[in-house]
């Protein structure tokens, strides 16, 4: 089955604490700008976001090359140069960010050691996705404290939480038969395995099955809708102008997705009848 891989928004961690800063600086009289204190977030906030997804990378042999180890330090060191000038010692501001990256880390570990295993429920791989990117809540969570409004930041963080589980559960989609080879059972591939057909292998062929003559990427698709309701109701709210086309946008992503593998259902299911058909109807 061909694998499509989904046109994506700009991704909610860097979207949201640009809504944010609008919001707080119309407020204050103040426009937001890309330079400045959001732009030094965001660019440090990226940073971060790269080095730990290259550190991930490495750490699951996705990609490999002792140099990347030195990049993804880099961009570490980068966003910390960052973030220092701008909140320098704040008690406030590293308990938090320090903390961010010890969850993302050890969660890093946890889903290693999930995918590994060959009974893991995905409920709880998905759940894990939560702490996986709490590394991408310090843009949002600086705005919100240089704003002090740390109540509005409780509820971007279940948003972030949501769109992390529904955001890893596309990508485990897309590359279900890319970590199959690497011997790992990602979310994607759990929730399939559990539509197979017991108690045989858990292999591509039987997750392929599954796909293809059950209704599990129905299934799939509505638990993965569920978490972008739930996100979209959780910070709704805040009233932050485009959000609602934001997640339209999202949800079309995902419709797409879901298109294309119903489209290649029927190409596997019903092709030479289909070609068959529009051949005898095609004669003029």
């Amino acid at each position: 089955m061909a694998q499509k891989r989904l046109p994506r928004p700009e991704p909610y961690w860097i979207f949201i604490p640009r809504l944010l800063a609008g919001k707080y600086g119309r407020k204050n009289g103040r426009p937001p700008g890309r330079r400045g204190f959001l732009g030094d977030v965001i660019r440090a906030q990226y940073d971060l976001y790269l080095a730990v997804k290259i550190h991930d990378d490495l750490f699951d042999r996705q990609i490999t090359g002792p140099a990347l180890v030195w990049t993804g330090d880099d961009c570490l060191l980068e966003s910390q140069r960052i973030l220092i000038r701008r909140f320098g010692s704040s008690p406030e501001f590293w308990d938090f960010c320090h903390s961010a990256i010890r969850k993302t880390i050890q969660a890093v570990r946890d889903i290693d050691s999930l995918q590994k295993k060959r009974n893991t429920h995905y409920r709880k791989m998905i759940r894990k996705y939560a702490a996986l990117y709490a590394v991408c809540k310090i843009a949002a969570y600086a705005v919100c404290l240089k704003a002090r409004r740390m109540r509005d930041f409780r509820i971007v963080s279940e948003f972030f939480d949501r769109m992390a589980m529904a955001g890893q559960a596309i990508d485990d989609f897309e590359d279900i038969i890319e970590d199959g080879e690497r011997g790992r059972i990602n979310t994607a591939a759990a929730f399939f395995l559990q539509y197979g057909t017991p108690p045989r292998p858990q292999s591509l062929d039987r997750i392929g099955r599954s796909l293809i003559f059950t209704d599990a990427s129905d299934k799939y698709f509505r638990m993965l809708k569920r978490h972008l309701d739930r996100a979209e109701t959780a910070i709704r709210s805040l009233n932050l102008p485009g959000l609602p086309a934001f997640m339209a946008s999202y949800r079309y992503s995902v419709r797409c997705l879901e298109e294309h593998l119903h489209s290649e259902r029927l190409k596997i299911l019903f092709g030479r009848r289909i070609i068959r058909s529009s051949e005898g109807t095609g004669a003029g």
